[in-house]
Parts: C-alpha cells; sequence; structure tokens
C-alpha cells in the first residue's frame, strides 16, 4: 500500500466524518476547553513538527486538524484561544 496515495485520501474522508460526529453545540465547557487547548498545542507545536520532514502529508492532517478545532468552536459558539507567537 502506498502510504503517499492513501493518506491525503484517508484524510480527506474521515474530516468530514468526525465534523459530522463531534457537535460543537453539544459539548460541555470542559470538552469546550480540550478543544481549546489541542488547538492551541496544534498551533505552538505543530508546525515545528510537520516542517521538519521529507513529506508534506503531516502537514495535510495538521491542517485538517485545525481546520476540525475551527468548525467545532465555530459550531459551538466557544472561542478558540489567540496566541501571539515569539519567535
Amino acid at each position: 500500500m502506498d502510504w503517499k496515495i492513501m493518506l491525503p485520501i484517508l484524510i480527506t474522508g474521515i474530516s468530514p466524518i468526525l465534523d459530522g460526529v463531534i457537535k460543537g453545540e453539544r459539548l460541555n465547557s470542559t470538552q469546550q476547553k480540550m478543544v481549546q487547548q489541542i488547538y492551541s498545542a496544534a498551533l505552538i507545536w505543530g508546525e515545528d513538527a510537520v516542517n521538519n520532514t521529507e513529506t508534506d502529508l503531516d502537514n495535510q492532517g495538521l491542517e485538517a486538524f485545525k481546520a476540525l478545532c475551527e468548525d467545532t468552536a465555530k459550531e459551538g459558539d466557544f472561542p478558540l484561544l489567540v496566541l501571539a507567537m515569539v519567535e
């Protein structure tokens, strides 16, 4: 199996399924905080992690993950944390 072909298909196929399963409007405050925290971690650490690899498949996965968090927060009408990046 060639993962360079299959992984983008899986990312594209799984994203809408996860979006349908994770209903932002049904999350309690603890679950909302979890989404905020994992989104923030993805912003802080994700870019460095995926930029140091030979493939862009992980970049695609990170972008899909961030989009899922953003959509979930929008559905649940709760903010995602805004970070000022220090370089």
